[in-house]
């Protein structure tokens, strides 16, 4: 099993949430988060990240609940290349769009893990390639439309937008929707090839930035390295954790699950997991406390209320496992919580 599982941070996920708000309204958007499992509260969690698995089947859910087939080009058409957070910035920020696309090809990681940009060059044409980490999940054509746009509106922020590319690459078969895209992209659409990709004319490289001066602080990839909010996990055992708190409102954190999105079967999981030195008991307990932390905390809900919440039939088996990991009980927890939200007053 490959340590490096494709993950998304939290600004795609939020992102697409808020588009399908606008455009559908927030019961939408619940019935969305319902018929995926995920939790309702999963926008005000923005420490968490997220397998890119679960970002495609978000926006195919998306696109059945609002019956809008070609959701992914209305999302990539709301959400700009500088929406996307420090990674944007740090490549928007470049002289040229030569100087951009290399900033891009070596800073995708810290947006996202297990996709790729590459560039080949000849007769005078650079095409910029992005690879998708998870291109065969139904759904994913959703996804590569809306970075088809973010592409485009890449060059352009350098070059202008009056600018055309010849022809554009998708990576899945388009088969009764060219007419539409070849109309979003206004270009002519070349289907069912390895990548997304964008020819630009090696003359449009070095052009310099004509854009309006904006006095802010300038970002480098060590600002990136530093300052990145939501940096994505590559031990096994911290992706597996994520996804079992992403679950855990549903109580949906058994091995085989968990395993079943990750791809790998459940024996493999549970190797990798010991290579982490953890096993799966042991991170569903400590989803469990964190979660429970959170509720003691910021709630006013009752220590039976906070059990039913996590899972547990019976609140003294809650206490007793929250005893067992922590050296006190769940009221002593709230008592020293609450001592620490008086002390930053």
């Amino acid at each position: 099993m490959n340590s490096k599982i494709p993950l998304v941070s939290s600004e795609d996920f939020i992102a697409i949430a808020e588009i399908l708000e606008s455009l559908e309204g927030n019961l939408t958007v619940e019935k969305v988060f319902r018929r995926q499992g995920l939790p309702r509260d999963l926008r005000h969690r923005p420490s968490l990240c997220y397998l890119n698995i679960e970002l495609i089947k978000f926006i195919e859910a998306a696109a059945r609940q609002s019956g809008l087939e070609y959701f992914g080009l209305i999302a990539g058409s709301m959400y700009k290349f500088s929406d996307l957070g420090l990674f944007g910035k740090y490549v928007l920020e470049a002289p040229n769009l030569a100087v951009a696309i290399t900033r891009a090809k070596r800073s995708i990681s810290y947006y996202e893990s297990g996709s790729s940009l590459q560039t080949v060059t000849s007769n005078g044409t650079t095409v910029l390639r992005y690879f998708p980490a998870s291109p065969y999940v139904i759904g994913a054509s959703h996804q590569s439309d809306a970075v088809m746009l973010m592409l485009i509106d890449l060059v352009r922020n350098f070059v202008g937008d009056d600018w055309r590319p010849e022809y554009v690459e998708l990576n899945y078969n388009t088969a009764g929707r060219m007419l539409v895209l070849e109309d979003h992209f206004q270009a002519r659409v070349v289907s069912e090839r390895q990548a997304i990709g964008v020819p630009i004319a090696n003359e449009l490289l070095f052009r310099c930035k004509n854009s309006k001066i904006i006095e802010t602080p300038p970002i480098t990839i060590h600002d990136l390295h530093r300052l990145h909010a939501n940096p994505l996990p590559t031990a096994v055992s911290d992706v597996v954790l994520n996804t079992i708190i992403l679950r855990q409102d549903h109580m949906q954190s058994n091995i085989e699950l968990i395993a079943n999105q990750l791809n790998v079967g459940t024996r493999t999981l549970q190797r990798n997991l010991n290579k982490d030195g953890q096993t799966f008991r042991e991170l569903v307990n400590t989803a469990v406390i964190k979660r429970g932390n959170e509720l003691l905390a910021d709630t006013e809900l009752s220590i039976t209320e906070i059990s039913k919440q996590l899972g547990y039939t019976a609140k003294q088996n809650f206490i007793r496992a929250y005893k067992n990991q922590t050296n006190m009980t769940p009221n002593q927890a709230r008592k020293m919580f609450d001592r620490q939200h008086q002390s930053r007053f």
